[in-house]
């Protein structure tokens, strides 16, 4: 069948338009591409459909609502007609004046109109007028010329599945440029028109003419972002095919291919459709929110859309109901009080085991396995390290000693809140003030427990949950299902399959890197980029490790880094700078605040600065993208592999978390990438190229 978007038709339409849509849709085959007007306010005088056959000729469509008896009294006259009343306009004129301005507005000084007849110098764009209530032959005699000024017309014979395919497929001569096709979809949709500032990969400028061009979404972006959108309740009764509105949904695919993108688009056009609505846009870090918040302020901002993290949701929900919130124990006091308790009968205390029990702790917590029966029973496959049944007996009395002293201080620590949080939801003691639609970025890092306390502020069977996920860079909350999370998704998954940010360069180097230390991976759900990935990005430069001696190097180094960068007359805001362990994120801002002073440098997690370098930690990094992105700090995660007191299982657990952590680091760049390594150079990251600068590469800058 043809494509549609949206599909379902969304909006309260004429029988006409409604029999024109079931006609596109049921054409065979795959080369015709279908959009349906969005009912927006102000988009009333658009025309119905825009078609475009094989991305080569595209027909602007208008639905005109004259009958037999509309024409036929206009050509001979009404026999009860009022001669003092005013003449009505000719039948399908409406119509034809609709779609000849449609198309020279969107064309601009490619379209001409001399002698009120619309004149295209190509044959790739048709204006096509469909009379579904009046037959050919009628229509024949109102307009004996077909085209009429410029304009084909079919009337009620020819709006058969068959025999418009047929008329499509006859006019379309090819010939649509790639930029002519963008300025009609840009004019019909501007819902897709993503904003140049949202892509921290430069366009590649071919001529003059291309870099007018409007960037869009891509068909299967537009896709996950339209179909199966909610109607208000009072359009339910006239949809054509209703969607099954409650459940979840699931976008998915390579880093940079969109993903947080049509979650934003997808929540603006549902929220500017279902004004009445509420909506709840949700991510796991601060530096995200803001990214995505700031974003969708470009869009249009709905006011019924309210933004949170996890944990500033789970926070302010509890302080809305009047409900404690107790101090969260930071990393340090809580090491501190696992090796109390640890030590509380005299047992031997070091830090790999408190961090054995923290991490341990948080799977408890996040799975909600903190009973003896269930955490004795639970299945800990893939936790690296297999527990006798005595030494899970052992564990789970030193997790109630380190509960009772957290009680005792009247705190908790992140995972803890969490599921307080959920229990409060279970037993009905919170209120849940029900959303209609609740959006999840970077989804493969909530917690099951984080999921299904989401799961009850949907509205009873109409709410939606959408999701935007990527398992591949999923390095803190995995292990666990969809389906374990309380969530069918079966038949509910879009895979996008081109990758929009990075650089074939950069992409190649990033999954060559993923694929040398893991292979192809136990799991199925990887999102490692494929040909398809590969053939649509453009060629950039490969990225350069630059190896150094110590952590001061690499503090040094970044600061000249950036200087000949900013010499070359590059901009401050396209540069994001990740720092891993060896080098923190508050030592290299302070650095950075140092050498080019506050105001242009900022945290990726402070409220949006343009024009600022951002810094983040690299455990903060996910779903933040820059134009060019230095990644430092992190040859201490790589050492840590080769610690003598892993175990097998243990170690292949910390080589999987730090291959995604680095994996979803170098994935952030769109045209840059730069490495900076203390030590030896792992055989990995050797192929990324020998020392670099990037001021003999400025010229090439975005």
């Amino acid at each position: 069948m043809a494509r549609v978007l949206p599909d379902p038709l969304v909006g309260n339409f004429s029988s006409g338009v409604h029999r024109v849509y079931r006609a596109l849709r049921a054409i065979p085959g795959d080369d015709l591409l279908v959009w349906v007007g969005l009912p927006f306010a102000g988009a009333e005088d658009r025309p119905d459909f825009l078609v475009v056959h094989q991305d080569s000729t595209a027909f602007v469509l208008s639905v005109s609502p004259e009958t037999d008896a509309d024409i036929d009294e206009h050509l001979n006259g009404g026999l009860f007609a009022d001669p003092a009343k005013p003449p009505m306009p000719p039948p399908g004129e409406a119509r034809l004046a609709r779609i000849r301005g449609f198309i020279a507005q969107a064309l601009g000084e490619g379209v001409a109109t001399t002698g009120g007849s619309l004149t295209i110098p190509a044959s790739a764009v048709y204006g096509l007028l469909l009379f579904p209530n009046a037959a050919h032959a009628t229509v024949a005699q109102l307009w004996p010329d077909n085209p009429h000024e410029g304009c084909h017309w079919l009337g009620d014979d020819y709006l058969s599945a068959s025999k418009l395919a047929a008329c499509l497929r006859k006019l379309a001569t090819g010939g649509l440029e790639e930029r002519q096709l963008a300025l009609l979809r840009s004019h019909f949709t501007p819902e897709t028109v993503v904003p140049p500032r949202f892509s921290p990969r430069a366009p590649i400028r071919r001529d003059v003419a291309a870099g007018l061009s409007p960037m869009l979404l891509s068909y299967d972006q537009e896709a996950w972002a339209k179909n199966r959108l909610h109607l208000p309740d009072e359009q339910l009764e006239v949809a054509e095919a209703p969607a099954p509105y409650g459940g979840a949904s699931l976008v998915t695919g390579v880093a940079g291919s969109g993903k947080s993108l049509v979650l934003l688009f997808r929540a603006c056009t549902q929220a500017r459709l279902h004004p009445e609505s509420r909506a709840l846009v949700i991510t796991h870090n601060q530096a995200l929110r803001r990214e995505l918040e700031d974003r969708f302020g470009e869009l249009g901002n709905p006011p019924n859309v309210v933004w949170h993290t996890f944990h500033s949701w789970v926070l302010s929900e509890l302080r809305h109901q009047k409900f404690d919130t107790r101090e969260i124990v930071q990393y340090a006091k809580r090491d501190a009080l696992i090796a109390e308790a640890v030590g509380w009968d005299g047992a031997p205390v070091d830090s790999r085991r408190v961090a054995f029990l923290r991490d341990e702790f948080d799977w408890m917590q996040d799975q909600g396995l903190t009973g003896r029966a269930r955490y004795l029973e639970a299945d800990r496959a893939g936790r690296g390290g297999a527990l006798s049944p005595q030494q899970r007996a052992r564990i789970h009395d030193i997790y109630l000693r380190y509960s009772a002293r957290l009680d005792e201080l009247r705190a908790e620590d992140w995972s803890g809140r969490a599921l307080r949080f959920f229990s409060l939801l279970e037993r009905g003691d919170l209120r849940p003030a029900a959303y209609d639609y609740i959006y999840v970025d970077e989804a493969q890092f909530f917690a099951q427990v984080w999921l299904r306390a989401l799961q009850h502020y949907l509205q009873p069977l109409s709410g939606r949950l959408l999701l935007a996920a990527d398992p591949t860079q999923g390095f803190l909350k995995r292990r666990q299902s969809w389906l374990a999370c309380g969530i069918d998704l079966r038949g509910r998954s879009t895979r996008l399959r081109r990758a929009y940010r990075n650089t074939r360069a950069i992409l190649a180097f990033a999954a060559a890197f993923y694929r040398a230390r893991l292979g192809d991976d136990e799991e199925t759900d990887l999102n490692l980029p494929g040909p398809d990935e590969f053939a649509t990005a453009p060629d950039g430069l490969e990225p350069r490790l630059i190896p150094l001696g110590s952590r001061q190097d690499e503090a040094s180094r970044l600061i000249n880094e950036i200087h000949a960068y900013l010499r070359e007359g590059g901009e401050p805001g396209s540069i994001l700078v990740l720092a891993g362990t060896g080098l923190g994120a508050t030592a290299t801002l302070e650095a950075l605040v140092a050498e080019f002073g506050t105001g242009r440098v900022a945290r990726a997690k402070d409220p949006i600065r343009p024009g600022c370098i951002r810094v983040s930690g690299l455990d903060a990094a996910t779903g933040l993208e820059a134009p060019v992105v230095f990644v430092i700090g992190c040859a201490e995660l790589l050492e840590a592999e080769g610690d003598l007191q892993l175990d097998a299982d243990q170690r292949a657990e910390l080589r999987r978390d730090n291959t995604r952590r680095l994996y979803m680091a170098f994935t952030r760049a769109g045209q840059r990438l730069v490495i900076t390594w203390t030590g030896p150079v792992p055989p990995e990251l050797a192929g990324a190229g020998g020392e670099s600068n990037l001021s003999t590469h400025a010229s090439r800058r975005a």
